[in-house]
């Protein structure tokens, strides 16, 4: 009875201290951890697919992103995205090798060769559209019967033509051609085995010549035996590439495990990151490594820093397309959103000030209005450059305009008239472009402002003139967002007398018809030459080379500038130009163009930018010449 109390108490202990002080348990064995593909097609966006597995070929499910640990060349790289996923995107390219030797040959259902053939062509009909497969028999000697097809009908009818034959077991040989069907593809490759025997030494190729190849290639290799295989020599093949081997009893579990491979090939984990690396086409090594279960596994993979051209299209402009104002600029950018770094746009080679759109994306606009483009067509281009340093660009002529165009059709520049007239303008705005007032100001008063209506270009407005002299007229238009604001060029009108001022005149003429004859009878009897003179309009050098000079005015041209030989009236000091300006008759009256915009003509101390019709009074100074228009 002691002796059971004192075992009671030992037992009762040992259980206390194994549940207080657990032993350490075991780290889980025996899983496989494999990168079967990564895509670098939009580098620096790297996607890896990685596929993990237990012991016996299955893949692990329910892994999460902080399982997996990922080096570029050795340096940590943080992973941007990660989820399980069922890749039937990427193609396979299978190589489906059979045994055809004579121990296959059996009667019935159960036949070795019958079920094997039954598996794989069941194992074809759960492959992808896009899913490649040759198929190769072997027995005494490898054959390709079938190169790789997407065709999945005949890759049936060639597995199903294959019959018993040999005598012998060529598996290396067959092992060997296999990786020679797929050598030259790209993306994901694998090789299936099914074999009920080992190699019989007769072929060319022996284990180590197999197994050398196998792993100098990144070509996993799943083979299945029944019957008397070399397990051993099945499980290296597997271990080697990255594959798994399944060791059956009988045909019966061969269907099953064909499912299980084309399982663990679509279970996969694809693992984003961005690269640190930039576009350069070098080659780099990706590391992956999984930890589960306590234990660590570490699968690796080269690649290259693939360097690409970004696919960059304007959809919403057509070349030579009419722009203004406010220019959108829309590029179709097929590329992942988050590479891009910058999108640059230029005009004849120069970039130009954009402005990313509210609404986001990449859409942004360019003020041609506020940069003061000269009008007409101009070539730009939108460069797109990624994180990598990836660029494309798509380019294309715009024809450049003014939102908002004014135009003063009536009175012309430099029209004389009595009493009141109308002044008319024309007033058009490119599509996008919303008028809200049209204003009319006369000697840089505001005289008038219309609402602006879009089914009208045209508008007018009464002005009655004041005293005679000469006016400044220009209309400016304005748009509904105060963006915009377009101005006529400033035309001069002259306003003779009228009303009351034509009874003066006919006064004047009576007076001057009793004073002219006695004035000539006066400048007879001095001989005097001025009423010639003054009968012709002229100008009167006040101050300058000659001064008291009367240039008289005729119809042609007259040229004023710095150089005697070269114009009609010299002019004198620095600030006058070589060729100054010129004075023209036109349409009755005399106009003074000024040449020089950095030493412009003063008339009645106001720069003339351009023209202005002379009224007689008026002074004007060239440089350090003064001169009266007289008539």
């Amino acid at each position: 009875m002691k002796r059971q109390t004192i075992v009671n108490f030992l037992l009762g202990s040992l259980i206390l201290i194994g549940l207080m002080f657990p032993l350490p348990v075991a780290a889980l064995e025996g899983f496989r951890a494999r990168i079967d593909y990564l895509d670098n097609s939009k580098f620096p966006q790297v996607d890896a697919y990685v596929s993990v597995s237990d012991a016996n070929g299955l893949p692990l499910k329910g892994l999460s992103q902080d399982t997996f640990i990922l080096t570029e060349d050795g340096s940590p790289i943080a992973i941007q995205s990660f989820e399980a996923v069922q890749n039937k995107e990427q193609p396979l390219s299978i190589a489906l090798i059979m045994d055809a030797s004579g121990s296959m040959r059996g009667e019935g259902s159960s036949a070795p060769m019958k079920k094997a053939i039954e598996s794989a062509v069941s194992f074809v009909g759960q492959l992808s559209p896009k899913d490649r497969v040759a198929v190769i028999k072997f027995s005494d000697q490898p054959e390709e019967i079938l190169a790789l097809t997407e065709d999945k009908t005949r890759v049936v009818e060639a597995i199903q033509s294959i019959q018993p034959e040999g005598q012998y077991t060529s598996l290396y040989d067959a092992v060997i051609k296999g990786l020679a069907a797929l050598e030259s593809q790209s993306g994901r490759r694998i090789i299936v085995l099914i074999t009920d025997g080992k190699d019989t030494g007769r072929g060319i190729f022996k284990s180590e010549d197999a197994m050398r190849e196998l792993s100098a290639k990144t070509i996993p290799v799943y083979p299945i035996g029944f019957g008397k295989v070399n397990a051993g020599e099945l499980k290296k093949m597997s271990e080697l590439t990255g594959g798994s081997a399944k060791v059956l009893p009988d045909t019966l579990e061969l269907s099953q495990s064909l499912d299980e491979i084309l399982s663990s090939l679509r279970e996969q984990y694809r693992v984003r990151f961005i690269s640190s690396f930039p576009a350069d086409d070098k080659q780099h090594e990706l590391l992956a490594t999984v930890s589960y279960g306590g234990g660590q596994e570490t699968t690796s993979y080269l690649f290259i820093a693939k360097s690409s051209v970004i696919p960059v299209t304007l959809p919403d402009l057509q070349p030579n397309q009419v722009v203004g104002g406010l220019v959108k600029f829309s590029p179709a950018i097929d590329w992942v959103p988050e590479l891009i770094k910058s999108v640059e746009i230029s005009m004849d080679g120069s970039p130009i000030s954009i402005t990313p759109f509210a609404s986001g994306g990449f859409v942004y606009e360019w003020n041609s209005f506020a940069a003061g483009i000269s009008s007409g067509v101009h070539e730009f281009i939108v460069k797109v450059i990624d994180l990598g340093g990836n660029t494309g660009q798509a380019s294309i002529p715009l024809d450049v305009q003014p939102p908002i165009t004014v135009e003063i059709l009536s009175p012309q520049d430099g029209a004389s008239f009595s009493g009141g007239t109308s002044i008319k303008a024309k007033v058009t705005a490119l599509p996008g472009v919303t008028l809200s007032k049209v204003v009319f100001f006369v000697d840089n008063q505001e005289m008038a402002s219309l609402a602006a209506d879009s089914t009208t270009t045209e508008y007018v407005t009464e002005w009655k003139a004041g005293k005679a002299r000469q006016y400044p007229l220009r209309v400016a238009a304005y748009d509904s967002t105060g963006l915009f604001t377009t101005e006529t060029k400033t035309i001069f009108v002259t306003v003779e007398p009228g009303g009351f001022g034509g009874v003066v005149v006919i006064l004047v003429l009576a007076l001057a018809a009793l004073v002219i004859p006695l004035a000539l009878r006066s400048r007879k009897r001095k001989g005097a030459v001025i009423a010639a003179a003054a009968a012709t309009p002229s100008l009167f050098e006040v101050e300058g080379m000659t001064t008291n000079q009367v240039w008289k005015l005729g119809a042609g041209e007259i040229k004023l500038g710095r150089k005697r030989d070269e114009n009609d009236i010299p002019l004198k000091g620095v600030n006058a130009s070589r060729r100054h300006a010129v004075i023209r008759h036109e349409q009755g009256q005399y106009f003074i163009y000024s040449l020089s915009a950095e030493n412009p003509v003063l008339v009645n101390d106001t720069p003339v930018s351009e023209k202005r019709a002379l009224v007689r009074g008026d002074i004007l100074q060239l440089g350090e010449t003064v001169l009266r228009f007289d008539f």
